[in-house]
């Protein structure tokens, strides 16, 4: 008997599920066919578990993830094969010829999904998300890449079906487009396992064309942006001109490779004063690397505060909020308004944190709105006398603070 693992490494890292992996049911449902073979999905990174199978198959979709190797110990050592697009040039799962007109069988997911409901706080167990979908709806991939060819492979035999394509790549192509609608005319309904990437999109026609007819919604369900272009801003002005009020959608995000937290503070803060500005039918979420974040404290306060609830308050409010507690400033005396903050400022000074904000806004005055919008003031009075002491030196009660606070 052949103890084989198959490794759903975005799921296992994450310790989130959605969906499961496509071309993990199809490997399952190939190799699980040989009675010789035991299959199992691995929930475990740990060494002493991953040894005892002879073969493991780990699948990697998303890039922004460490390689596998800085986590799983000994990893070259171990009988492992690497299949996914969150690999470098490696193939999308093993025996592709073999697999090409079968259908995947999840159900090696199901003990764990299982598990994880019943023991959520076990420390191996997944969150589930509150959307994931199974049962009725069948995982099918329209087009995959054989031989050079992106051809159609998976036609909807069910009603309810989950499309592992990725849906930009059906928006630009006209062919794909078309045939998309067609199976929507024959009455199939579809889930994505993949968000809209609306930065890849070409043409700005379809994208209207998404947001506003109701069979596209599960198109628009789930959104991000991999760059940050001028469909975002498309996306930004749309909701501003009104349409489709009272629907909003969520934007994940993710923040340049390149930059460093000085200028990702500068695009977060855009992200801020774009939430604000459509009342939060445009709500942002930044996903990825945010470790550049750590190298300038306000682009992180920026990050927690979008994070969070900016509802609530300004982002120049949160921040006076946060560094006022963390000098000990007890939670009762925190409350937005002219009044509240004049009393803080002349019984406790600007803190440290408020100082250095202040300061680098002087310097950048055209991001005032951004800062103090969705607040109740500007508090221009209390910032130019408390922040004049504060430069004097006058009542400061501490050093500036950790971000790791």
């Amino acid at each position: 008997m052949t103890n084989i693992g198959l490794l759903d490494y975005d799921t296992v890292y994450m310790k989130y599920y959605y969906v499961p992996n496509y071309d993990i049911g199809l490997t399952y449902a190939y190799l699980s066919k040989d009675k010789n073979n035991s299959v199992h999905l691995i929930t475990s990174l740990s060494l002493t578990n991953l040894s005892k199978y002879d073969k493991i198959y780990i699948f990697k979709v998303s890039k922004d993830l460490p390689h596998p190797v800085s986590i799983i110990r000994e990893y070259y050592k171990l009988p492992i094969e690497e299949y996914g697009p969150g690999f470098i040039d490696k193939p999308l799962r093993p025996f592709l010829l073999e697999t090409r007109d079968m259908l995947p069988d999840c159900s090696c997911y199901n003990s764990m999904i299982l598990f994880s409901l019943n023991r959520p706080d076990h420390r191996l167990a997944w969150k589930i998300d509150k959307r994931a979908r199974g049962g009725k709806y069948k995982p099918i991939r329209l087009y995959e890449m054989f031989e050079g060819e992106d051809l159609k492979k998976d036609y909807p035999t069910s009603t309810y079906n989950i499309i592992y394509d990725n849906p930009h790549t059906l928006l630009n192509d006209p062919d794909k487009w078309e045939y998309y609608n067609k199976l929507l005319d024959e009455r199939h309904h579809f889930i994505f396992s993949q968000r809209l990437d609306i930065s890849q999109i070409h043409d700005t026609n379809k994208l209207e064309q998404v947001f506003k007819m109701r069979k596209y919604a599960s198109l628009r369900y789930r959104l991000e942006a991999s760059e940050i272009n001028d469909k975002v801003e498309w996306l930004v002005n749309y909701k501003l001109n009104g349409a489709h009020s009272g629907t909003p959608c969520i934007l994940s995000v993710k923040l340049p490779p390149n930059y460093n937290g000085y200028q990702c503070f500068k695009l977060i803060l855009l992200f801020i004063y774009y939430s604000h500005k459509t009342k939060f039918e445009v709500r942002f979420r930044i996903h990825g690397d945010v470790r550049c974040l750590q190298d300038f404290e306000p682009a992180l306060l920026a990050y927690r505060y979008l994070m969070a609830k900016p509802t609530r308050m300004s982002y120049y409010e949160y921040v006076t909020n946060i560094s006022y507690l963390r000098i000990g400033v007890s939670k009762t005396l925190l409350h937005t308004g002219e009044q509240s903050y004049e009393y803080l400022f002349k019984h406790y000074g600007m803190t440290p944190t408020l100082q250095y904000l202040e300061k680098w806004l002087r310097s950048n005055p055209q991001y005032e709105e951004h800062i103090f919008i969705g607040g109740d003031s500007d508090y221009g009075k209390q910032r130019t006398t408390y922040y004049d002491q504060g430069r004097s030196g006058f009542n400061i009660k501490s050093s500036f603070e950790n971000i790791s606070d």
